[in-house]
């Protein structure tokens, strides 16, 4: 009977992952013999989630302990290492209890299986795309920051590397391309994703963030490069021609004068062209409940109208402070 089992097995599964526990399971389940009374199950020998054929076959079923249930699923999932042998055992363990080395084995192998079918490898990545695409930015932004906690540093190392490497001057191409094309059809997507990033983004990434930027611009050589490149784009016509034709932001800017005057504007370009506003101290300031103080900028006369002024801002698609 062993040997018949061997043989269906190896038809249906292939060769096993190890020889040996295949051997100490059936001779554990084919000759068990309960030493106690107690809560027992029944188990089959051939599982019948990967061997219907033989799920009502008396010699196919034995009752066992539950821990000696327990036991025989990992001598088979030893055996053989997959998500089938491994999910009634992962249902018996605890979370603390799982042999996490056995499930990171059976995952690849079965990453190996799905890629080297190109047919359901595509429909997996269709649906996985349609998915992901469905989550809120919120919740995306959780799962990759979790994602990359979980990582080690050698795995962190490796993945970087990973993504460096695949990351070609011709996907490169393609992806600024469909880029380009979404944002010239979503003409607001890209502040607003800026806006939700930041919004997003913790007191610790923000800091971070605003200590990388001021050693950035600070720096005389990225400042020049940085200035060069905007000189260079303006002389392109198209690009004056878009900039000229852009549409009117629909975020509200609320302007308070020193005085208290309230003055409400639709984008923040109108309100800076109307009272010839400093565009840098208003980003400093806005939404900060703070009056404008500082002078320290080359554009003496726009400082000089911003001074004493606050400034504060909806979120894009917002129509009223809250």
């Amino acid at each position: 009977m062993k040997n018949k089992i061997i043989d269906i097995m190896i038809t249906e599964l292939g060769e096993p992952d190890s020889i040996e526990f295949l051997n100490e399971y059936l001779d554990f389940t084919l000759n068990y013999v309960s030493t106690c009374d107690g809560y027992s199950e029944n188990h089959h020998i051939l599982p019948r989630s990967l061997f219907k054929d033989y799920k009502n076959d008396s010699w196919n079923i034995v009752n066992l302990l539950y821990s000696d249930h327990v036991f025989s699923h990992e001598l088979l999932a030893n055996a053989y290492i997959n998500r089938a042998t491994l999910r009634p055992l992962n249902f018996m363990k605890s979370q603390t209890s799982k042999n996490t080395e056995l499930i990171s084995k059976a995952a690849k192998k079965g990453w190996i299986k799905l890629k080297n079918n190109p047919v359901k490898y595509k429909k997996f990545c269709d649906d996985r795309s349609e998915h992901i695409k469905s989550l809120s930015s919120i919740e995306r932004s959780r799962r990759s920051q979790l994602m990359w906690d979980n990582l080690t540093e050698s795995q962190y190392i490796e993945r970087c590397i990973s993504n460096k490497n695949s990351w070609t001057s011709d996907r490169r191409n393609i992806k600024s391309k469909q880029m380009t094309e979404y944002f010239k059809n979503n003409p607001n997507e890209m502040s607003n994703r800026s806006s939700k990033m930041w919004d997003n983004m913790n007191p610790i990434d923000k800091q971070r963030f605003n200590n990388t930027m001021n050693i950035v611009n600070k720096d005389p050589i990225k400042r020049a490069s940085a200035s060069e490149s905007i000189k260079q784009k303006w002389k392109d016509p198209a690009f004056r021609e878009n900039m000229n034709n852009r549409k009117t932001s629909n975020r509200k800017v609320i302007a308070i004068s020193p005085s208290g005057n309230i003055h409400e504007f639709n984008g923040l370009g109108l309100m800076v062209k109307t009272h010839n506003f400093n565009r840098g101290l208003i980003n400093k300031f806005r939404n900060s409940g703070k009056p404008v103080i500082s002078n320290n900028v080359k554009n003496k006369e726009s400082v000089a109208n911003t001074i004493g002024w606050k400034f504060n801002y909806t979120k894009y698609g917002e129509t009223n402070f809250s």
